[in-house]
């Protein structure tokens, strides 16, 4: 018998069978969580009063049509206090006819950094909303009486190793064995996650409006480094004043941090709200927001400013493969003709897209692709930062041909010493002038040599492999909608829209995650060698694993919009972020003899297959079908429905209570 626990890992409570025993944990330590919103919900078809506002008014673009349902909707706010700004990065999708916008919540002239609306519109309808918006009253409780967001997480976590530890007595003699070799691992995750609670590090001497204690006090909670965090709490004051502030805006509380113990640059900070429970009662907490990037990690952190050792939320950008891998994926036939009216595009001996890893098919010579949508000038033309020793501002890239794996979409390279700050300089294919990227990969399943050292001896053929894949799923997700506008990753967008310079920085032969930020910083790809066989296995081969990590970055970006990336960051919708790549991976060149990407081109024949963690996620089964209705006029309507019934996810399936995970089963 096979059974079935929530458990926490780095990164938060995710559900697995036992008899996995864990092996999916992650190589670092990673921090997430955020306080449970009660009031927070997500709606499909709303009701006629909502959508329809105002009768009496002409609405000519889908923005009056969102002021105007947001009218209605916080009808109650108080006013004097209370206001909101649509974003920025809000945006028509000019092939659904869609526009995507994002409302965040100002209290005070604060952000409230949780407090967000997202609207779906479409013929001056609107067709799903997303609400968190605080609705008061305003009442700042400085003096939290309850356990703190970081001490519940901690407390599942501990909950959970127990019922693990008590579980062993179930299981055989094989799988007792197995899984008590990981039980330290799961009390090193409970210590590097949770040991800072029992710090002592007094903050009432500090002032509530500096923002170096915030950012101090995090990182003893955050590095990895025991020795380290002690040395920092026990030297709190010496490291408190070796950390410069550079005022960006003082009269918004806006900061730039310079000589962060343990951050790998700069720390921009301001001075936010957020909201939190205690018991029944949501009410707001003054907090310093800010983003740290570490050596291996990536935060957005929102601390208290009262209390600086008190972490009301964090989110880690980066994320762990699973070491997912597929290879159902069918070949497919690419008969592209010549045009020798055309430059000469550039050639790369690699598996074809639709060829899953060497396993299934032969290497062929690939030409560069220059579509007038999604690459109009090729895959080829980019250029380093400069100077070299700038590897954090790609805004100083031009475009230019490149002769070697540097691109508009990404750059790619190989990272041996696993310091992705340093990647400017790492080794890359160099064919020369002649773009013709042929490099020597004799697998071998059994090797005498080094396995390291063999498997670094075909870096040329690998970092061609991993650029040419990127390359393919980005233009092959620019066809299907992920534009510049939509927060896609490009280097230039060609004045399309969106924030640019942030081409993916692909870092091969290294470790398997994707770091995924905002519209306009570059995500940072990282593939692995994976060293459990010999030889090593190069992930950078396996289509499968390149596509999961780079449909992070794309989730991420549509979830929250181009700016907000830490929608699918904790518990179940953590879930949601690996189905999408898992899903993404397995079905995305499922259907033989698909190389031109046509709009619509393909139906869903498996709905069971729709998304690969649905099982209990109602609202998310709704905006599919509901998308299918706007996409499709509801094509696939019958076929959706049956397969979620198969699944349990029928009409009369109810959400899964968020405490004790009881749910209710229904087919059609």
């Amino acid at each position: 018998m096979t059974y079935l626990l929530k458990f926490a890992v780095w990164t938060g409570v995710i559900l697995i069978p036992i008899s996995t025993c864990f092996q999916h944990l992650s190589h670092r330590k990673s921090l997430s969580f955020t306080p449970s919103l009660a009031h927070s919900n997500f709606v499909t078809s709303p009701p006629h009063h909502l959508v329809h506002a105002d009768k009496t008014s002409s609405l000519s673009d889908p923005f009056s049509t969102a002021r105007s349902f947001l009218d209605v909707l916080l009808k109650d706010l108080d006013k004097a206090r209370m206001s909101y700004v649509i974003r920025n990065d809000s945006y028509s999708d000019t092939r659904t006819g869609v526009t995507h916008i994002y409302v965040k919540q100002i209290v005070d002239d604060f952000e409230v950094t949780n407090g967000l609306i997202n609207i779906n519109v479409k013929d001056n309808t609107v067709l799903s909303y997303g609400d968190s918006f605080f609705r008061g009253p305003v009442m700042l409780n400085k003096n939290v009486t309850t356990p703190s967001v970081h001490q519940i997480y901690c407390d599942k976590i501990n909950k959970n190793l127990q019922e693990y530890q008590r579980s062993l007595k179930f299981l055989n003699v094989s799988e007792i064995h197995s899984c008590r070799t990981t039980l330290p691992q799961l009390q090193e995750v409970y210590e590097a996650g949770c040991h800072f609670l029992t710090r002592n590090i007094s903050m009432d001497l500090y002032d509530i409006e500096d923002p170096r204690p915030a950012v101090l006090a995090f990182m003893v909670a955050a590095t990895p480094s025991v020795s380290f965090a002690d040395k920092l709490a026990s030297n709190f004051d010496q490291y408190l004043s070796e950390i410069s502030v550079i005022p960006l805006n003082a009269s918004e509380h806006r900061f730039e941090l310079k000589h962060v113990p343990g951050a790998v640059d700069i720390v921009p900070i301001y001075m936010a709200y957020s909201q939190v429970y205690e018991g029944e009662h949501n009410y707001l907490k003054l907090v310093w927001k800010f983003e740290v990037e570490m050596q291996n990690n990536w935060y957005e952190v929102a601390i208290d400013a009262f209390n600086p050792s008190n972490i009301i939320s964090v989110t880690d950008w980066v994320w762990d493969s699973d070491s997912f891998s597929f290879s159902d994926i069918q070949q497919i036939d690419d008969d592209d003709d010549d045009d020798d009216d055309e430059p000469k595009p550039a050639t790369y001996l690699v598996y074809k897209w639709g060829i899953n890893d060497p396993g299934e098919g032969n290497r062929t010579f690939e030409r560069e692709e220059i579509n007038p949508q999604s690459s109009p000038t090729g895959w080829q033309d980019g250029s380093l930062p400069v100077p070299p020793d700038d590897s954090n501002n790609l805004k100083l890239a031009r475009l230019a041909k490149s002769f070697t794996t540097v691109g508009n979409n990404v750059y790619a390279q190989e990272d041996w010493d696993g310091n992705r700050k340093d990647w400017i300089n790492n080794a890359r294919p160099t064919p020369g002038e002649s773009l013709d990227f042929n490099y020597t990969f004799e697998w071998q399943a059994e090797t005498q040599e080094d396995p390291l050292q063999f498997a670094r001896s075909f870096m040329n053929a690998s970092i061609t492999q991993l650029f040419y894949t990127v390359n393919k799923y980005h233009d092959f997700l620019y066809l299907y909608g992920f534009n510049e506008v939509s927060g896609n990753y490009q280097q230039n967008n060609f004045g399309r829209g969106g924030l640019e310079n942030d081409a993916v920085i692909a870092n091969g032969q290294d470790g398997a995650e994707f770091n995924y930020t905002p519209d306009g910083q570059s995500g940072i790809l990282t593939m692995s060698l994976w060293d459990l066989g010999n030889p090593y296995r190069d992930a950078d081969f396996d289509a499968g694993i390149v596509i999961h990590e780079y449909t992070h970055g794309l989730a991420s970006r549509l979830t929250g919009g181009p700016s907000d990336v830490k929608c699918l960051t904790t518990e179940e919708s953590r879930g949601m972020g690996e189905g999408w790549g898992d899903w993404f991976a397995t079905t995305i060149r499922s259907k033989p003899g698909v190389t031109e990407y046509t709009i619509g081109a393909w139906t869903i024949e498996r709905a069971s297959g729709v998304w690969a963690e649905i099982l209990w996620v109602v609202e998310a089964r709704d905006a599919i079908i509901q998308a299918d209705q706007v996409l499709t006029e509801g094509e696939n309507y019958c076929a959706l429905w049956a397969g979620f019934a198969d699944r349990g996810l029928g009409v009369n399936a109810t959400p899964a209570d968020p405490e004790t995970g009881d749910r209710t089963e229904a087919s059609l």
